[in-house]
């Protein structure tokens, strides 16, 4: 067993575990997170592959971010995920980085738990299935992000569904219009849509648009937790990013 610092010739064990656990990264999501914090990205090696991930995304000293822990069914029951984050968690202290979150499952949460990680609120993922009669709608790196005045709306192609966020906007009014452009021009079959639930509005919007919510996730918090306006964000980055 080796704890290691993840590397671009591994994400294939890396995105081997993401879609082994049915979430929506591409190789592109594993590089992007490599690319932005090389050492952040963490994994241990038995027999030869990658078995166990975990991320760590720092923005600035002002939050660090937990993402993207996975154990291969075979290897779980070891602690490597509390290895890794712990080791995340260390690294975020190394660096001053004052507050660290991040979206806990339910199978993960008694591990934060025991590590000191407290709720802060739940977020959910919404998707959207629109029937088509074209074999594959996906169409990366074709349509550019979406901007209105007082607003924006990212998104990127998935393993299982194009996905939508982060968005920030101004009123619900911004908000729709940047994602009823989002749902005409990108035309994907599957969509996902990570919401923060305590901004009713964009429940709202999302179940305007056809959208229902999938799976509810706990956000967790280590350290202080300076009180932020969150009515502006209808749409979160994900849950490695936050």
């Amino acid at each position: 067993m080796e704890l290691l610092a993840l590397t671009p010739a591994v994400i294939p064990d890396a995105l081997n575990l993401s879609m082994g656990a049915g979430w929506n990264q591409t190789a592109a999501d594993w590089l992007a997170l490599m690319t932005d914090s090389p050492e952040g990205c963490l994994g241990i090696a038995c027999d030869g592959r990658i078995v166990a991930t975990a991320t760590l995304v720092c923005y600035e000293k002002r939050l660090g971010w937990i993402g993207m822990v996975l154990t291969h069914p075979d290897y779980q029951r070891r602690g490597f995920a509390r290895m890794l984050v712990s080791r995340a968690i260390e690294m975020a202290q190394d660096r001053e980085v004052r507050t660290i979150k991040l979206d806990a499952t339910g199978q993960g949460r008694p591990l934060y738990q025991s590590l000191g990680f407290r709720d802060e609120q739940p977020v959910e993922r919404w998707g959207r299935h629109v029937e088509s009669r074209t074999l594959d709608k996906y169409r990366p790196g074709e349509t550019p992000p979406f901007v209105e005045a007082g607003g924006y709306l990212l998104h990127r192609p998935g393993s299982r569904a194009h996905y939508l966020g982060p968005c920030s906007a101004d009123s619900s009014q911004t908000a729709e219009r940047l994602f009823r452009r989002a749902l005409g021009e990108i035309g994907a079959d599957h969509y996902f849509w990570d919401i923060l639930p305590a901004n009713a509005p964009a429940v709202a919007l999302a179940q305007a648009l056809d959208f229902a919510p999938l799976r509810r996730l706990t956000r967790m918090v280590l350290g202080p937790n300076p009180q932020e306006d969150q009515s502006t964000i209808y749409a979160i980055a994900g849950f490695e990013w936050g």
